[in-house]
């Protein structure tokens, strides 16, 4: 293979990782939290618990998932030059929430996340959109 094709194959690789980074860490906080608030992780021990008072915050799971997941698309398909941009825009909330509620676990796992994204994207700063 060679070598351009090469660096445009490693270009597109790290795009397709930066944007799943970045839908994990967009999504982490309010998913972790809304999970350890409503008894989830209690529910994987002992489902026989399982109770229809579990249904509104699954789908509230389900609606941050989808946030996280449409980041990920959305960066995928951005310019170059505007790829920074929407990052700095997704990170921003996950910041403000961070510093108003304190380092937790979710908090964490997202900063963590994002780093990762944020390195990626850095690698893949010249790479096309993705379709």
């Amino acid at each position: 293979m060679p070598l351009p094709e090469l660096a445009d194959d490693h270009a597109r690789r790290a795009l397709a990782s930066a944007a799943q980074w970045l839908g994990i860490g967009v999504a982490a906080v309010p998913v972790l939290d809304l999970a350890d608030r409503a008894g989830l992780f209690v529910l994987l021990v002992s489902p026989e618990l399982l109770e229809l008072s579990v249904l509104w915050p699954l789908l509230q799971i389900a609606f941050f998932v989808g946030l996280g997941v449409a980041a990920s698309a959305l960066l995928r398909r951005h310019r170059p030059t505007a790829r920074s941009w929407f990052f700095v825009g997704c990170v921003t909330p996950v910041a403000i929430f961070t510093l108003h509620g304190g380092l937790r676990l979710s908090a964490a796992v997202a900063l963590i996340a994002l780093s990762f994204a944020f390195v990626q994207l850095r690698l893949a700063r010249e790479a096309p959109p993705l379709a």
